[in-house]
């Protein structure tokens, strides 16, 4: 990925070939999925198609931007619940292993 384009040279292809544009958009994307865990890429390209989706269908740029904020959100508040419910079952485990172990 180090010979991967740099914002303003896709900004320009944007500007000058929107079709050459998304082809390297969709080769950066599929390029970066085969970076993932094969397990996580079925979840990673649903939440693409869910990104592309909202862009396509947002009207604007700007459209598109606050309902993908909004995505993010939600998912970093799922994450957080998990991470606190995680925590405490941790805190739970260990309570529960003290007792057995000075026994």
């Amino acid at each position: 990925m180090a010979d991967d384009p740099d914002f303003d040279t896709l900004r320009r292809l944007a500007e000058e070939d929107p079709q050459g544009y998304f082809a390297e958009r969709t080769r950066l994307i599929e390029a970066f999925f085969e970076t993932v865990p094969e397990e996580r890429r079925a979840q990673l390209r649903q939440f693409q198609a869910d990104i592309d989706a909202v862009r396509a269908s947002a009207g604007t740029p700007g459209n598109a931007v606050e309902t993908l904020m909004g995505m993010l959100s939600e998912h970093m508040e799922a994450l957080l619940g998990y991470t606190v419910q995680l925590a405490q079952e941790a805190r739970e485990m260990k309570a529960a292993a003290q007792p057995a172990a000075r026994g």
